[in-house]
């Protein structure tokens, strides 16, 4: 009896052995009728999922069922009691600060928006397009603007974009000389210097018109309360000349 017993065990441990390493996907169990094949992975109680055995390495994986709603304009849920879709439409973003209204929605792009002012371009009159404020509209820069403290830009009526200028240019008055200090964008007039001259008897004067230097004679100073009597300026003799009256 104890021998029939090992026979029927070895017999049913060869059984469930040999099938065990057929399909790792399936589990046995056997009792005194026989073995039995179950499913390693069953159904998941989850009705968005389905539930799947991998042959390879017998690990259960659960895949989303696959959702027939998938577009960009709605968002569906699945419920796990029933594996059925609930949809609701996606709201699409307010971007009137962006100056763009909603204009529907593509179920491969999503929420489309169009421009809530067309701006026009404005190149001919050296303007860029810096963007859009939702009271003022249009936002614009000029192409013009420079970074040189010393110049300045304007814009040419003829489309030739921008023409620049000194900041610091000539004076009229051309006993004034002209120029703009790099770093602070200040400008400088600085007084003609008078020409060379041995001359200490005649006082210089600038036209401003024509920046001429014109000579004026020196008025010696009375001294006659020093006895001494104005005979007029020599150059050579270093300027104002006296004698004693």
């Amino acid at each position: 009896m104890i021998k029939i017993i090992i026979l029927v065990f070895c017999f049913f441990t060869t059984i469930v052995s040999s099938q065990s390493n057929q399909n790792i996907c399936s589990v046995y169990t056997c009792n005194s009728t026989g073995c039995f094949e179950t499913p390693k992975c069953p159904q998941t109680s989850n009705k968005c999922f389905v539930t799947s055995c991998d042959t390879q390495t017998g690990q259960c994986i659960d895949t989303p069922i696959p959702n027939p709603y998938e577009t960009k304009c709605v968002i569906s849920t699945c419920n796990p009691l029933n594996g059925f879709f609930s949809v609701v439409p996606v709201l699409c973003k307010d971007r009137s600060d962006e100056c763009l209204v909603g204009n529907g929605c593509d179920i491969s792009v999503g929420c489309l928006y169009q421009p809530q002012f067309t701006c026009s371009n404005k190149s001919d009159q050296c303007l860029n397009v810096i963007g859009c404020d939702p009271k003022l509209g249009c936002q614009y820069e000029s192409k013009c603007n420079s970074v040189y403290k010393c110049s300045l830009y304007s814009c040419s009526l003829t489309g030739n974009g921008c023409i620049k200028t000194p900041k610091c240019p000539q004076t009229s008055n051309k006993c004034l000389t002209s120029s703009c200090d790099a770093q602070t964008g200040q400008c400088i007039y600085t007084p003609v210097q008078l020409p060379p001259s041995n001359n200490i008897c005649s006082n210089y004067s600038c036209n401003p018109s024509t920046g001429l230097f014109t000579p004026t004679p020196i008025n010696c100073p009375d001294r006659s309360n020093e006895c001494l009597i104005n005979t007029g300026c020599d150059a050579k003799l270093g300027g104002c000349h006296y004698k004693s009256s």
